[in-house]
């Protein structure tokens, strides 16, 4: 098989999470494999970057050119394995927080259907803040929001809630209000954090 040309970094995102590679090595950095001469992957846990070398020349084949004669295209055979199907990373966005202390907006574990917890927090988002109080964002949503979280069901992910009168306004008042999605990875914000304050 002649010597062919080695790809471009092709980076996979939201595929999988902790995925691997096997029929190249890995490389411990992603500068370590752009540098390389030599297919070969590296994976951040989130995103997997790879390299792969073809038979020949891909961009010389002209369209009415007779590929019958090449029996593999790549020399580089990768088989890509994950700890899961798919990255679920929170997706969502606070629409607005009135001085009521309504709140509404969306919220979602991408590609999946399951409704998801909503954390409140005020002065700042976890870890800094403090906490206000929980929802869920399992309220009907259009069909634009289900796209949005990739849901192959387009089930509701919207919510719409009011601080509980028993939660002490001094907790929140005068603050910034922060919205975490949860789920088991990363509880991560939701857009429009600390762009909200309730008065």
């Amino acid at each position: 098989v002649p010597d062919g040309l080695l790809s471009p970094v092709i980076n996979l995102k939201n595929y999988g999470f902790s995925c691997r590679m096997s029929g190249a090595p890995e490389h411990s950095t992603l500068a370590s494999l752009e540098s390389s001469s030599e297919a070969g992957y590296f994976s951040d846990g989130n995103s997997i970057f790879f390299r792969i070398r073809a038979a020949f020349p891909l961009g010389y084949i002209s369209p009415r050119q007779d590929l019958s004669g090449y029996s593999q295209i790549l020399q580089t055979t990768l088989t890509l394995s994950c700890d899961s199907d798919l990255v679920q990373e929170i997706q969502g966005v606070i629409d607005n927080i009135d001085e009521s202390g309504s709140i509404m907006g969306w919220a979602c574990n991408y590609g999946s259907s399951d409704s998801i917890a909503i954390h409140v927090y005020a002065g700042g988002p976890a870890g800094s803040g403090a906490f206000v109080t929980q929802a869920f964002a399992d309220k009907s949503s259009e069909d634009a929001v289900g796209f949005a979280c990739a849901d192959p069901l387009l089930k509701p992910h919207r919510f719409h809630f009011k601080i509980p009168e028993s939660v002490d306004p001094g907790v929140y008042r005068g603050k910034k209000i922060y919205l975490h999605g949860i789920n088991s990875r990363d509880n991560g914000l939701l857009s429009n954090s600390g762009k909200f304050l309730i008065n």
